[in-house]
């Protein structure tokens, strides 16, 4: 495989939240206005975040994975990878790392100073 197929191949699995979100919907047969309505928000609301142009809060994330049956992850693009940060030239992932994950309610990460507590 060339270099440019390579690159190529690679951009179309670089999708935005926003691509995912318009994923989402189609594959569940759910029109735009239907989501609009559902969130209690305009349909131009959720055209610029489908769009890009703003991002939604997570809590509206989470209500569009909810709806469509997407999962969270996938919508919001977390990949296992992003809480395990590859190591820096001193060999050392971060300066802190993370102890503790509370996904509920408040979808909430807590990272802790390395070998300390919460202050």
């Amino acid at each position: 495989m060339s270099e440019t197929q390579k690159a190529r191949q690679a951009h179309l699995w670089d999708w935005t939240l926003g691509d995912r979100m318009k994923k989402a919907l189609k594959v569940a047969g759910i029109s735009r206005d239907d989501m609009a309505e559902y969130l209690g928000v305009a349909p131009a609301t959720v055209s610029t975040w489908m769009n890009d142009r703003i991002h939604p809060s997570l809590q509206t994330q989470r209500l569009w994975a909810m709806r469509t049956g997407a999962g969270y992850d996938w919508i919001t693009g977390y990949t296992p990878r992003d809480l395990n940060p590859e190591p820096t030239d001193s060999g050392k992932a971060t300066d802190a790392i993370v102890t503790h994950i509370d996904l509920a309610p408040s979808l909430r990460l807590v990272a802790y100073p390395k070998g300390g507590k919460a202050a």
